[in-house]
């Protein structure tokens, strides 16, 4: 962030309305999957400041890479808030764009956390 505020601030492999460089590729044999995810915590910088969560969204599809982001959801650190696919077959595609938001009192600064996946057996809980 080296301007504030920040609202929807598209990550740098989004490509805006072209194909997105951020995918899972999933591997199945003999069922068919669900996909989750999560984050580890807040974004914080090197120096200690926090940017809570809810300011981190995402959008995602299974069939179209260009990931079409009307619909933004604020990621947590629970999988089972984040079920980005369900019932995939072997070989399917969960495409990804994420997004930043801060408030003008937000310090600027380099903010990282962690994502997670998990794949299960279509229908378990993660």
């Amino acid at each position: 962030l080296t301007s504030l505020p920040m609202i929807s601030q598209a990550a740098e492999g989004n490509n805006g309305t072209n194909a997105t460089l951020y995918w899972v590729n999933i591997s199945v044999t003999g069922a068919t999957a669900d996909v989750y995810m999560k984050a580890n915590d807040n974004l914080k910088t090197s120096g200690g400041d926090i940017l809570v969560l809810a300011n981190e969204t995402y959008s995602y599809n299974t069939t179209n890479s260009s990931v079409p982001s009307d619909v933004k959801t604020s990621l947590t650190t629970i999988y089972t808030n984040h079920l980005i696919g369900s019932n995939l077959g072997n070989g399917a595609l969960v495409y990804l764009k994420f997004f930043l938001s801060a408030p003008s009192a937000q310090p600027a600064g380099t903010y990282n956390n962690s994502l997670t996946f998990t794949v299960v057996e279509y229908g378990q809980s993660p």
